[in-house]
């Protein structure tokens, strides 16, 4: 089989369906089915008074129906009817389209060792948001109020709703996550950091089986919006408790530490609760469907939940898809031929842009149809200077306003974005989206022009006059000045963008070379100070809630991780930040206790008004249109979308569990 390299998929010459991609599509949503409510409090909640309370009453459809090979088993006396394994009040979806038609296998590809497809593209969160991306809804929490000024949250889950193995689900699964497994320094060292106010952990109570109580030490501006976000906010405490330190006796956890093959009891939970991953097939979940699948197999096998606790508007019991298939492959040149043979029927994975054309040219061989997504990436990616580096010169150069301003503007954006993207993408500055609340225009024009006299003319004016045989700029010391840009090396279209700001960065006298590796080597690099010029997308900067490389608090911040590091520990390592990226932590602190939406915008803009001004991070292209290739035969899935980790870990807005194959 020929090589597909990534020079294949950068066939801009034969580009196809230019208007088509352009053209955007409107199309209805599927929604939860509610009776009305008291008062809606969406993902930004301004707390009027001392208790408020979104009420969520569902109509449920008066007679339920099952799959058929579920009705079998129900038949067979296997399995208990349909009304025993649905919750008092199931969560009543809304079709996209049309009431679905039960049967068939959803194949998908994955590449590397593990596949985490079952908790990000059909997760089920405490809460979720909208398929527009714009609004917090429901979820198994079926309702909420909001009291104490913003410190207290209280949860009603859903009465009756039980785990895949037919378990009850309960207040005791919500809490064993947070006092048992987050509480537990042996398991978790450091409790959550969006679960804890002013470094003091959440309070989390039991008030009956299907209500919790959440209480800060101070006003959370954020507290739905985590609780729609990533993590599931529960685990089954009825099977995992066998495994943990504080319910079973030690000599008998000692001896299943020892079968296991491990050291300590930890190491062992660890291995129980793979709930991201999914490869121990006897971890309950609440999810479509259920793992079946052991650890290191090549295909991963996920069947229908037959206590899964949605409906359509019909009654009949989701999902319509009877089972899921993952294959594991290689690389991503693999995932990316199997895809054009039409091996997917669902995917985006390793699927950038740049894929396109290619994508589109094998439409009708492969039977997929290629859909583009909206991605509210502020770059793809950003270049991420590293301030806490610890080279010397290399420090005092990149924390100079000036160096990292000439780099920018030495690049040509708009060339980029043809040659790359064909002309699909915004040449802009890495700053928030444009969808961004709060965003302003000046956010993405700051120091973004291509002026390479401005850029040697900043360079010159730092003391950089002095140049070698070849043309390229001499440090202090007399050597050439030279910057290495490192990357994971995931994505064709970073390197194609990266080798040409290398070459314009060159122009200007900046000897410029470029170093793909691997995500564990990359991040390892950057936690040791030895990363210079980093990078990486420039996801969280849709929503306000994630600051990830908006503000230093960890050592996730690629372009000052030392200054992350030194908020997350409490001054104890990392080095400690002054005058604006201090401000920017200071702002932080303020606003994740604001519970007013319209402050929370405002200090938002804040923070990127000090981006604006010292360009911490310089941005190539953003926004750039996503693929998302779906089987023609499925429906139910929407023309238009957004590509966000935060809020639909990128397929959520799909809503699996309504998918379904029209024969």
């Amino acid at each position: 089989m020929a090589k597909l390299d990534r020079r294949a998929f950068l066939r801009a010459s034969a580009m196809i369906a230019v208007g088509a991609m352009a053209a955007s599509c409107s199309q209805p949503t599927p929604e939860v089915i509610e009776k009305e409510v008291e008062k809606v409090v969406k993902e930004t909640v301004v707390v009027e008074k001392e208790v408020e309370k979104v009420v969520t009453v569902t109509a449920a459809p008066r007679k339920y129906v099952e799959p058929p090979i579920l009705a079998g088993l129900v038949t067979a006396g296997q399995l208990p009817p349909v009304e025993e394994r649905l919750p008092d009040e199931p969560m009543v979806l809304k079709p996209l389209e049309s009431i679905g038609k039960y049967g068939g296998t959803l194949r998908t590809i994955n590449d590397g060792t593990t596949t985490n497809w079952l908790t990000n593209s059909a997760y089920e969160k405490m809460l979720r948001w909208s398929v527009d991306s714009t609004t917090i809804e429901p979820n198994i929490v079926k309702q909420w109020e909001i009291g104490d000024g913003g410190k207290v949250f209280t949860l009603y889950l859903r009465k009756g709703m039980k785990w895949s193995d037919g378990a009850p689900f309960t207040a005791d699964d919500v809490l064993f996550l947070f006092n048992d497994v987050w509480g537990n320094k042996e398991l978790t060292p450091s409790y959550p950091t969006y679960m804890a106010i002013k470094g003091v952990p959440v309070v989390a109570e039991k008030l009956d089986d299907y209500t919790v109580r959440l209480t800060f030490a101070a006003p959370h501006g954020f507290c739905l919006n985590y609780l729609a976000y990533y993590d599931l906010y529960h685990r089954p405490a009825h099977y995992l408790k066998q495994f943990h330190a504080g319910y079973v006796d030690k000599a008998k956890l000692d001896a299943m530490v020892k079968e296991a093959g491990l050291e300590t009891w930890m190491a062992l939970y660890g291995q129980k609760d793979d709930w991201y991953s999914h490869r121990n097939p006897d971890l309950p979940v609440v999810m479509a469907w259920y793992p079946t699948s052991e650890a290191g197999s090549t295909l991963y096998i996920f069947k229908r939940n037959p206590y899964y606790w949605k409906v359509d508007t019909d009654g009949n019991q989701l999902p319509y898809i009877d089972e899921v298939h993952v294959s594991l492959v290689q690389d991503a040149e693999v995932l990316r031929l199997q895809t054009l043979a039409g091996k997917s029927d669902l995917g985006d994975r390793r699927l950038e842009f740049d894929t396109y054309t290619l994508l589109k040219e094998n439409e009708d061989k492969g039977g997929y149809r290629v859909l583009l997504w909206d991605n509210p990436r502020g770059a793809v990616p950003a270049i991420m200077p590293n301030l806490t580096v610890k080279d010397p010169f290399l420090r005092t150069m990149i924390r100079d306003d000036r160096f990292r301003q000439a780099l920018s503007h030495a690049i040509n954006r708009p060339q980029i974005n043809e040659i790359v993207f064909s002309g699909m993408g915004e040449p802009r500055q890495a700053t928030c989206s444009t969808m961004s609340p709060g965003f302003k225009p000046e956010y993405a024009s700051a120091f973004a022009d291509y002026d390479p006299a401005k850029a040697n003319a900043l360079l010159d004016e730092m003391g950089l006059t002095k140049r070698g045989s070849d043309g390229f700029r001499l440090g202090p010391n007399g050597e050439t000045l030279f910057l290495l840009i490192e990357t994971p090396g995931e994505e064709p279209a970073e390197i194609s963008q990266l080798e040409l700001v290398a070459q314009q960065w060159k122009e200007v006298g900046v000897n410029t070379d470029l170093q793909p590796s691997e995500r564990a080597q990359f991040r390892n690099r950057l936690a040791a100070g030895e990363v210079s010029i980093g990078m990486w997308q420039l996801d969280y900067v849709y929503q306000i809630f994630m600051p990830t490389f908006t503000v230093p608090l960890s050592g996730s911040c690629y372009w000052c991780p030392d200054f992350g590091l030194w908020y997350s520990s409490g001054g104890k390592s990392g080095e400690e930040p002054t005058g604006d990226i201090r401000q920017l932590q200071l702002i932080w602190d303020e606003l994740q206790e604001q519970t007013d939406s319209a402050k929370q915008i405002e200090m938002a803009q804040q923070l990127w008004d000090l981006h604006m001004k010292h360009c911490w991070m310089i941005g190539i292209v953003g926004h750039v249109p996503r693929p998302v290739v779906v089987n023609k035969k499925i429906r139910n899935i929407p023309e238009k979308a957004i590509y966000s980790w935060t809020e639909g870990q990128y397929l959520g807005p799909a809503r699996m569990e309504q998918l379904y194959y029209e024969s």
